[in-house]
C-alpha cells in the first residue's frame, strides 16, 4: 500500500479510499542520528499527477486512519 501512496500511482485502489476517510500519513527522515517526524493529511500530500509532498530522504512509516464512531445500524451481527 505504501508504494502506491508515495508513487501516486494513478492506478492504485487505496489513495481515493484514504482520501475518502480522512487519513493521515506520517513521514520519517534521520536528522544528527535523530528520527524526525512529521504527520501530513493525505489531502496535502498528493500534490498533482503523480507528485507528493514526500521530499528527498525521508520514507512512508505510518498510514493513520481515524476511528468512527460506531452507529447502531451499522452493528455487524
Amino acid at each position: 500500500m505504501g508504494g502506491n501512496i508515495v508513487t501516486a500511482s494513478p492506478i492504485g485502489d487505496s489513495a481515493p479510499v484514504l482520501l475518502a476517510l480522512d487519513a493521515s500519513i506520517v513521514l520519517v527522515s534521520i536528522k544528527q542520528d535523530n528520527l524526525v517526524e512529521r504527520t501530513v493529511s493525505i489531502n496535502d500530500f498528493f500534490l498533482s499527477y503523480r507528485k507528493t509532498a514526500l521530499q528527498s530522504a525521508k520514507i512512508l512509516r505510518t498510514i493513520i486512519v481515524p476511528r468512527f464512531p460506531s452507529e447502531p445500524a451499522l452493528r455487524a451481527k
